[in-house]
């Protein structure tokens, strides 16, 4: 991928290039001193504009756009085909997600098999998805926010109101106190993709079920915590399930005896919606005893949202506690949703607060099929109610709000696809407003290059809104695709991903070669997506200006910065979207 910086009626930023196989050090046409680019390798086309926005209007609000900086000899630029006409990617996204809300156009690109790719465009002007030799290398997506974070997009910040902190300002108390109360969201960053949708569960009947037994001689304690997350300034508790030696109970009202060494079953019934009754029906099984239902009320009548499970072992001694079955559904008078189902036959839904290592399947025990989960209570864990494992609930009927696209064409080459889109504030209850208009031109330049180029414009008469950090592009690859990942150093040698983790949370561009590398296998052969992101060239030529105090673009160093992944032991078995399968990579111009 190939970015580069201008001034250009607003911000320019030109970028992207990919390539399907090789390092990226010994392709043509891409040399890493300058400017961003990054790699796959190429594939066959026809141009197909059928559907896509185009004509006079647009091309006269869409020629904006420098010319390309990137180009390859004609018989190496195979041929392209653009199409707004809808088709699957082939590719695996996340649980109850449908590519056709966000899916805009197809730009594919044929030389050969090894190097054909396809990539496609949102409707927010987002890169969603990019398909090589290596399968698809976009993160899966996750329920809330699909293709708004975990694809490659222009993210621009206003740091003096993001995350506004009254304290730190100068203002009347009765004004701060005010500004504190209002719940709406303080951030200040804008998208070139969409927004985060609230996907709240706050109707319906909701169902929880689980099968649980203290160990028999090291019995263990069990809470299993409902909360609404959602309101500003606390989180409010429906109400907790405790199980412990001698009783299982709803916070303070008791629904059964307990005894270690025998399982039973607990489920949990609650209606949420306007005028429902704010109560709660248990009912407890064990074998050889008739069942026993309790009606209780909310801990709190101000939960309104199921947003939050938790499951904490809150022994503070060496304890065990085993988990079955675990299943959550939501029944609505217009659909059914999920159902979580957990019987531990194989990957967990969990994120585990605390040590991975006492959170972990057993054969040992189980109600049905080969294995239980094992919780074990320790004295030693830092925290009395650790560990916990966590289940965000979002709703799985998505929504989706994208970045406006005001206008698109493509250009008589047949190889380009332009778009202006209106960023969003991506939280829609927020105290900040977007003025900024992301111009996006992606070209196929053949031979593996795909340039994409940002021109961004800030059209607030404000002077104090100024969006500084820039997120240029921000973006990541699919571990699943890509397991291998490493950076340049200066003199060109492949540092690996202990080393980037060590050194690039946040590196001056000038202390690597400009160029990172994510690929399937070790041989110089494989399946490879290189993201080149330069190396200020042109920083001195700009601060010298800035010392005489003309004109000039950047005002400091470019930062690239890499996060994650964190993955389980088990992430290469487990289904690739089924936890979060994303390595990010981000390039900070200081423009």
């Amino acid at each position: 991928m190939r970015l580069r910086a201008r001034l250009w009626s607003g911000l320019s930023l030109a970028a992207l290039i990919v390539t399907g196989c090789g390092a990226a050090r010994d392709r043509p046409g891409l040399k890493s001193e300058g400017d961003t680019r990054l790699g796959i390798r190429s594939t066959k086309a026809v141009a197909d504009s059928s559907g896509v926005a185009g004509g006079e209007v647009a091309a006269a609000l869409l020629d904006v756009f420098p010319d390309s900086v990137a180009e390859v000899p004609r018989a190496k630029r195979g041929s392209t085909t653009l199409s707004s006409t809808y088709t699957p990617s082939g590719s695996l996204w996340g649980k109850h997600l449908d590519e056709r809300t966000v899916f805009n156009l197809e730009m594919k690109h044929i030389q050969d098999e090894e190097s054909s790719f396809g990539l496609r465009i949102g409707k927010g002007g987002q890169l969603y998805s990019l398909r090589g030799a290596f399968g698809e290398s976009i993160p899966p997506q996750g329920l809330g926010n699909p293709w708004n974070d975990e694809v490659w997009q222009f993210v621009s910040v206003c740091s003096k109101y993001n995350g506004l902190n009254t304290k730190k300002v100068d203002l009347p108390e009765d004004v701060r106190k005010r500004i504190d109360s209002i719940p709406y969201a303080r951030w200040y960053f804008v998208h070139n993709s969409g927004a985060y949708i609230p996907a709240k569960v706050d109707s319906g009947t909701v169902t929880l079920s689980f099968d649980v037994m203290l160990d028999k001689e090291k019995p263990g304690v069990l809470d299993v915590i409902l909360r609404d997350r959602t309101q500003t300034g606390r989180w409010i508790t429906f109400g907790t399930l405790h199980v412990a030696d001698g009783a299982i109970k709803l916070d303070k009202t008791q629904l059964s005896d307990c005894k270690p060494g025998v399982w039973y079953n607990v489920a949990l019934s609650f209606r949420l919606g306007a005028g429902k009754d704010k109560r709660a029906t248990v009912t407890i099984k064990t074998a050889g005893q008739e069942a026993k239902t309790v009606n209780a009320p909310f801990a709190d009548p101000g939960f309104k949202v199921f947003s939050w499970l938790g499951i904490s072992a809150g022994a503070t001694r060496e304890a065990l506690t085993y988990l079955d079955n675990l299943a959550l559904k939501r029944v609505t008078d217009e659909f059914t949703e999920w159902p979580i189902k957990e019987d531990f036959e194989g990957y967990m839904t969990f994120s585990v607060n605390g040590p991975a290592q006492n959170v972990t399947t057993t054969d040992k025990v189980a109600v049905s099929g080969k294995r239980s989960l094992q919780i074990l209570d320790s004295p030693d864990l830092e925290y009395g109610w650790q560990p916990v494992l966590r289940i965000g609930v979002n709703t799985t009927i998505t929504e989706s709000l994208y970045c406006p696209l005001l206008a698109s064409d493509i250009p008589a080459d047949g190889r380009t696809y332009r778009t202006v889109n209106w960023g969003i504030v991506p939280q829609l209850k927020t105290i900040n407003r977007s003025p900024i208009l992301y111009y996006v031109q992606t070209k196929d330049i053949g031979d593996g290059i795909i340039e994409v180029t940002y021109v961004v414009h800030n059209f607030s008469v404000r002077e104090d809104i100024s969006f500084n950090w820039l997120n240029a592009p921000w973006g990541g690859t699919r571990v699943t695709s890509l397991p291998l990942h490493y950076m340049s150093s200066p003199d060109n040698k492949l540092m690996d991903r202990d080393w980037v983790k060590k050194n690039c949370e946040a590196i001056n561009v000038r202390k690597t070669g400009g160029w990172n590398l994510s690929s399937v296998t070790e041989s110089p052969e494989s399946p490879s997506l290189a993201l080149v992101f330069g190396r200020d060239k042109h920083l001195e030529a700009d601060l010298a200006r800035k010392q005489r105090g003309e004109p000039h673009c950047q005002l400091a160093s470019s930062i690239y910065r890499h996060m994650g992944p964190i993955l389980a032991d088990n992430w290469k078995t487990r289904p690739e979207n089924s936890f979060r399968n994303y390595e990010v990579a981000v390039v900070i111009p200081k423009l």
